[in-house]
């Protein structure tokens, strides 16, 4: 004989639970809602500006950039990965900018590896060497993993004299690797690798950058804006009214049936 006590128990459960997962995805939309309005507010801000100034060398096209700008305002940094699989990048050269310069993996027991004599060598059009910094690891006489790939790389701090300000140069990066590998499958033994690689560098300004990441922006933003505005944007305050509203008396018919 079935037991209307469990069958209400259950409902009473499902009802319990159904609730907050409903409140939480209309609170989870709202945030959603703002958001979009936020940025595309934003976006039509910047999209209504003049078109600001662009920098006064164009920047070679499809060729990627290594700086990141770390700080706002008068203390801008700058950093960037020079990766193994590019020849060409564009760097800041009138101020410090930390460069990091990848060689491509090689698998190691555990991916350990020590790096020296790193040197970051400009060629051309005039000769410079620059001491890098690098990895350092230390490992034990016996080491039974299996073989793990670890990415090579050095770091310098790189500035470039005013008169190569706009003009590509020329680089060598070498640098010797010692990595623990497989020696039969349980044992391991001591690698040594010379590393080197070539690339250009394309050499910027920083004002360069804040002028050229303000173009962007402001192309980016006219683009969107020449777009219809979404339906989020565009019936914002009628959609949160009744998204509100239905948090409410989603609200009021769980604390009826007694929140549970």
């Amino acid at each position: 004989m079935s037991n209307p006590n469990k069958t209400s128990t259950n409902s009473g459960s499902f009802t319990g639970c159904l609730f907050p997962v409903l409140l939480g995805g209309l609170l989870m939309f709202i945030l959603l809602l703002v958001a979009v309005r936020s940025s595309e507010a934003e976006s039509r801000q910047i999209a209504s500006l003049p078109e600001p100034p662009t920098p006064s060398v164009a920047f070679p096209a499809d060729v990627p950039t290594v700086y990141e700008v770390l700080a706002g305002g008068d203390n801008i940094f700058f950093n960037g990965t020079v990766e193994a699989d590019q020849p060409a990048y564009i760097v800041t050269g009138d101020g410090k900018t930390l460069v990091t310069v990848e060689f491509k993996p090689i698998s190691s027991v555990k991916h350990l590896w020590s790096g020296s004599n790193a040197e970051f060598l400009i060629t051309a059009p005039y000769q410079r060497s620059l001491e890098g910094g690098t990895h350092t690891d230390t490992w034990d006489d016996l080491l039974l993993y299996e073989l793990d790939p670890f990415t090579p790389s050095m770091v310098v701090v790189l500035s470039v004299e005013p008169e190569f300000i706009h003009s590509w140069i020329d680089v060598t990066a070498s640098m010797d690797v010692t990595y623990p590998a497989s020696a039969n499958g349980a044992f391991f033994e001591n690698r040594n690798k010379h590393l080197e690689r070539g690339f250009r560098l394309f050499v910027v300004t920083e004002k360069d950058v804040q002028l050229q990441v303000a173009h962007d922006q402001w192309v980016q933003a006219a683009g969107r804006n020449s777009e219809k505005p979404s339906v989020l944007y565009t019936w914002f305050w009628p959609i949160l009214i009744a998204t509100v509203g239905l948090i409410v008396g989603i609200s009021v018919v769980w604390t009826r049936l007694g929140g549970n």
